[in-house]
């Protein structure tokens, strides 16, 4: 992989969907503000009780952590605290401070926190997914692959980043009669920023931020009239190898105005060739979806509602949905190098690959030809709840994900008095197998040397000069969730 991508395992900027510009500024505050000196600990007051009695508050709190989940979150959506509080034996942490087995945050995680995650803890993020989830690396590594594989990765439209590629983005106007192009800033969300261009004089000459131009797709499949997009949610649990898993659910959100190919009269009508949520929902035309399990009701739909209405129209939604499938796990193989470079940097003990999981919302197109084409990923993907829709499908992939995770105290028992046997190992210096094995050679060469009626001779035989056995992994299978399909 290109050196852009391990210079920086955390991009302090990349934020979630529902992130404003208040919430921007305050995250890179915390994040440029200088640490305080630590004030001097108070000494701790005198007690009556007897210094040998245990207090029963500690054993009714070590009873409950030995039996139960654990979890943290830092997130503005009340769907996940209900989720968590709803679950078998999950309690909430006391505090940040406070020892966990799940951290949810709703902004990336830098890599210094992932370091000091203990073995038996999962976060929700993975270092370094900012390769696909920043609209600008996304193009560069799916043009690098390109170039490799032509005819493989032709799923996304023609990409430039601005201003690197302007003067080749500014040639493609003269052979592109009539045809169209999306600019959007690098990482922006809710369509904040984004603009459409026929002529070459309305390209900006000039650019404060990072920017991705886009062919247009000028023909794309309609729903009632309307231009569509789907909100595809991407669970991963593993980077090496990599673990995916397309949830059966989704969201179709539907453009507020009908749709007209792009002309230079209605190039600014956003709410006919943007299907952003944030903005069509200021249209007064705007309806909000009142039977979730129906195809054709409001401006946001199920996506297996939608599956199964295509499928009655004579579509073939099977190919479809192979092809979405084949697109998700060709832009995780593009960045999959990168990711296990973050992951084995930080945690370079953990064999079992199993301390970071995302879920991704993959932005997916469809043409008037069936055929799916990416448009972006996102690394935080709106988990609020406006809409019975919205609970229903977010409730369900959630749910789903959190089975997926197979959390459980013995697991976090095992956890424990594994990493236990590992620092006792390093104090002592050499593990008993490694001590076992030295004895063996030793008692082999004064045997052989006996043998030959020569005298034994005591060779000091370092650990290091000794075969080693890989580490293997302890995973063990798990049953999968109806709802998701591994790949």
């Amino acid at each position: 992989m290109g050196s852009e991508f391990f210079n920086e395992l955390y991009s302090g900027d990349v934020l979630g969907e529902d992130s404003d510009e208040c919430s921007r500024r305050e995250h890179a505050l915390q994040l440029d503000m200088p640490r305080t000196e630590t004030l001097p600990r108070a000494l701790p007051q005198t007690s009556s009780r007897q210094p040998g009695a245990p207090s029963q508050k500690r054993r009714r709190r070590t009873s409950v952590r030995t039996t139960s989940i654990v979890y943290c979150l830092e997130s503005k959506y009340d769907i996940l605290q209900e989720v968590c509080s709803t679950t078998a034996q999950w309690k909430p942490a006391a505090s940040s401070k406070s020892d966990f087995d799940l951290l949810w945050c709703d902004q990336s995680i830098s890599a210094e926190r992932f370091m000091k995650l203990k073995p038996y803890q999962k976060m929700n993020h993975f270092v370094g997914m900012n390769c696909i989830t920043r609209k600008d690396h996304l193009g560069r590594n799916l043009k690098r692959m390109q170039k490799q594989h032509p005819h493989d990765y032709r799923f996304f439209p023609d990409t430039w980043i601005l201003p690197t590629d302007l003067s080749d983005f500014k040639q493609q106007f003269p052979c592109a009669k009539n045809k169209a192009f999306i600019i959007k800033p690098d990482n922006g969300c809710q369509g904040k920023g984004i603009f459409l261009v026929r002529d070459l004089d309305k390209i900006p000459t000039e650019f404060s931020t990072t920017h991705v131009a886009q062919r247009y797709i000028q023909k794309p499949l309609l729903l009632d009239g309307y231009k569509f997009d789907l909100r595809l949610y991407v669970l991963v649990m593993g980077c090496d190898p990599l673990r995916i898993f397309l949830h059966r659910s989704g969201l179709v959100r539907l453009a507020s105005e009908p749709y007209v190919e792009p002309s230079a009269k209605n190039l600014a009508h956003t709410m006919v060739h943007l299907t952003n949520y944030a903005i069509n929902k200021m249209n007064p035309n705007f309806e909000e979806n009142t039977n979730p399990s129906d195809a054709r009701d409001g401006h946001k739909r199920s996506w297996a509602a939608v599956c199964e209405y295509l499928q009655q129209s004579g579509h073939d939604v099977d190919a479809l949905v192979a092809a979405i499938e084949d697109l998700v796990i060709k832009t995780l193989l593009a960045v999959q190098p990168s990711l296990a470079h973050c992951y084995h940097s930080c945690q370079p003990d953990d064999v079992e690959n199993s301390m970071c999981f995302e879920i991704l919302g993959f932005d997916v197109m469809i043409d008037h030809k069936l055929q799916p084409w990416l448009l972006e990923v996102n690394h935080a993907p709106s988990f609020a709840t406006e809409s019975e829709l919205d609970r229903v499908v977010k409730r369900e992939v959630l749910v789903d994900s959190f089975t997926m995770l197979n959390l459980s105290p013995e697991a976090r028992r095992k956890k424990k008095r594994e990493a236990r046997e590992k620092m006792e190992q390093r104090e002592m210096g050499v593990s008993k197998k490694q001590r076992c094995r030295r004895e063996f050679y030793l008692s082999k060469m004064q045997h052989e040397s006996v043998a030959i009626g020569m005298t034994s001779i005591h060779a000091d035989i370092s650990a290091s000069t000794l075969p080693r056995r890989k580490k293997r992994s302890t995973c063990t299978p798990m049953k999968l969730p109806s709802a998701y399909g591994r790949h």
